[in-house]
């Protein structure tokens, strides 16, 4: 098979799909694992900082020799008031991030005369991508149970191109999401902790990403693999020792849901998993909690599996 053929399928395998185009490696905004083990807690009112460190490295054997690497910092604010609506304390929230992308591959193929030749493909980015802004949150809190419900919507701040293949910051389209979840204490003293926590995506159009083909005497629009639905649940099994140390097991599921008129349905439907250990200790004299958490992926379906090494910082004000 000649180069420049080559080069023209694996343009198309990676135009067709989103899978490797997005933050932190999939075509769903909500980072997976940054909440933890207490995801579903409810916070008391009050003005909170937080600041998450996430880093991502992981390889897939879909393209050849692929590998990704990702650094995303979320900033985050969110304000909880002492009033109460429907029982439960509400507030709102905004999500800033900052992202470094790097994706490669390489490919090797025959020349005329037989002998081999290799390809290098890379891409790397860095920049804001796209903002979560969460108007409302509703949080209520019971002797040993907490439930937390919010609706938000993913801005397409992020940089994004169509002609990227590799290192986009952004997914270019809007995204409403719903969060609801939980945390069942176990105990009197609430040292043993259930968390649960799911956040659903409902992706829009990406600008650009429809073609119309005239057919029949009509006018045929054909999406080009659009994400329509992506869906993350996160979970936590924790353990509070003294002086504010916590420790416990946390994990992480995400699902991608996507139609798609493309031959390419390899890469349609991506999902991952992933668990792991987390450490958090609470500083009460400043009220500042400090996170450890790494979480190795153990399934990949479609889309890249590797390891999230994060670390945390959030204040209350």
């Amino acid at each position: 098979m000649k180069p420049k053929i080559i080069l023209w399928l694996a343009g198309l395998v990676i135009a067709s799909t989103q899978a490797f185009a997005q933050i932190p490696v999939d075509g769903t905004h909500y980072p997976a694992g940054l909440e933890g083990l207490q995801c579903g807690a409810a916070h008391t009112p009050g003005f909170y900082f937080r600041d998450d460190n996430l880093f991502y490295y992981g390889t897939a054997a879909v393209l050849p020799h692929y590998t990704t690497y990702a650094y995303l910092q979320a900033i985050r604010l969110e304000w909880v008031s002492d009033r109460k609506l429907c029982g439960a304390s509400y507030g709102a929230s905004v999500l800033v991030p900052l992202i470094y992308k790097e994706s490669s591959y390489t490919e090797t193929a025959l020349d005329g005369i037989g002998q081999k030749i290799t390809f290098h493909y890379g891409s790397h980015q860095f920049g804001p991508g796209d903002i979560l802004v969460e108007p409302l949150g509703l949080q209520w809190q019971w002797s040993r149970f907490d439930l937390r419900a919010g609706v938000g919507v993913w801005l397409p701040t992020g940089e994004y191109h169509k002609s990227e293949e590799l290192a986009n910051l952004g997914d270019g389209m809007w995204s409403p999401m719903v969060t609801l979840g939980g945390t069942w204490y176990l105990d009197k003293e609430k040292t043993w902790t259930i968390s649960g926590l799911n956040h659903l995506e409902l992706n829009c159009q990406t600008p650009g990403s429809t073609t119309s083909v005239s057919g029949s005497g009509q006018n045929i629009t054909r999406y080009a693999n659009v994400p329509c639905t992506a869906d993350t649940f996160e979970w936590g099994i924790g353990k509070t020792f003294q002086h504010g140390l916590q420790a416990g097991l946390a994990g992480y599921y995400q699902k991608q849901f996507t139609q798609s008129s493309s031959a390419a349905v390899l890469f349609n439907n991506s999902e991952v998993a992933g668990i792991g250990p987390e450490i958090s200790g609470r500083i009460e004299r400043w009220k500042v909690t400090l996170t450890l958490r790494d979480l190795c992926e153990f399934t990949a379906v479609n889309r890249p599996q590797g390891n999230t090494l994060t670390f945390s910082v959030a204040k209350k004000f």
